[in-house]
């Protein structure tokens, strides 16, 4: 191929994903309807069908044009996340959408090479695009994109794409949110709770499965300022650091501002179960079981009806530190 044929082929590329991401930030701006949000998601699918092929199908040449393609079709995904609602079942068909593409991938590699391959999607830099988006986002985006994000993300991770590059993302976003000051917490805050909300497990299993893994070279995984008299200057996933977390989220419950209290308290509330639920023993899970389960009890009694639930009792984040 001849230098002026490629760089035809280059021009022809970029003019394409210039094309592509100035038709899609036209249709983010309006997606006020479920049949708008619906035509926007059909329209990914549509350049998912593109864009997923390419590595295939084009020579390790092109290599870095087709990761730019991908890129662009990883954009769009994280970008109509944000354009949502955090609680839009839509965020939930986006993540299924995501799914199907993965799997679209997996079947058409087999079609054409005779194998199943299911290669993990490291090498086509999902995980790395969706940190990168992070990183943009959390300095120049609203609360509402931020929670927006988080559930896409926190999604991804419970349906098991790219685990272990989206856990630690789940842990970049508690370090901000968490570890680093409260001036910006109204801001962080509620996408804590979401990443805590939607999948605990994975992140408490990395806390505990990862702990002894050297991690320091990731600098944006050290601890946070207000977490380094704590943990002991742990990097990376740790139970000391998983710890923090709740204490944060306890010290929080009792915030003057109300909503902040009560949205701290929601993220308290989903880390307090997280080792009782998978037969793992985790510091301060028992002793506040046994102070709720006692607590209800005897609300049960006083109240003379057939059965209480969370909402119908004071539950104090503080008993996590008291011996029953």
């Amino acid at each position: 191929m001849s230098s002026s044929q490629a760089d035809s082929g280059v021009d022809h590329d970029e003019r394409f994903r210039h094309e592509v991401l100035k038709g899609f930030a036209e249709d983010l701006q309006d997606i006020a309807t479920d049949k708008d949000k619906q035509n926007l998601l059909t329209s990914i699918k549509s350049f998912a069908l593109h864009f997923i092929k390419e590595p295939l199908k084009r020579p390790m040449a092109d290599l870095s044009t087709v990761q730019q393609n991908l890129d662009v079709l990883w954009y769009m995904f994280f970008k109509a996340s944000t354009a949502m609602d955090s609680d839009s079942l839509f965020q939930d068909r986006l993540v299924l959408l995501l799914l199907w593409v993965r799997q679209f991938d997996l079947v058409y590699k087999e079609l054409y090479t005779g194998q199943n391959i299911a290669r993990n999607w490291e090498s086509y830099g999902f995980a790395q695009s969706l940190q990168t988006f992070w990183e943009a986002l959390v300095k120049q985006g609203s609360e509402a994109e931020l929670r927006s994000l988080a559930t896409f993300s926190a999604k991804v991770l419970a349906s098991g794409i790219c685990e272990d590059q989206i856990s630690s993302t789940g842990l970049w976003y508690m370090r901000e949110a968490l570890e680093t000051s409260n001036d910006n917490i109204a801001k962080f805050l509620p996408g804590a709770v979401v990443w805590m909300e939607l999948c605990p497990h994975a992140l408490l299993r990395d806390c505990v499965l990862k702990a002894d893994e050297q991690q320091s070279e990731q600098s944006s995984l050290n601890l946070g300022l207000l977490a380094q008299d704590q943990c002991y200057d742990e990097a990376g996933f740790s139970m000391a650091r998983w710890l923090f977390w709740r204490r944060r989220f306890q010290k929080l419950s009792h915030h003057p501002d109300t909503s902040l209290a009560q949205l701290a308290k929601k993220g308290f509330m989903a880390m307090i179960h997280c080792g009782r639920d998978v037969d793992y023993s985790v510091p301060g899970e028992d002793v506040f079981a046994e102070r709720l389960q006692a607590t209800m009890w005897a609300e049960l009694v006083k109240s003379g009806k057939e059965s209480l639930d969370g909402d119908d009792i004071d539950i104090d984040p503080d008993w996590v530190d008291r011996e029953n």
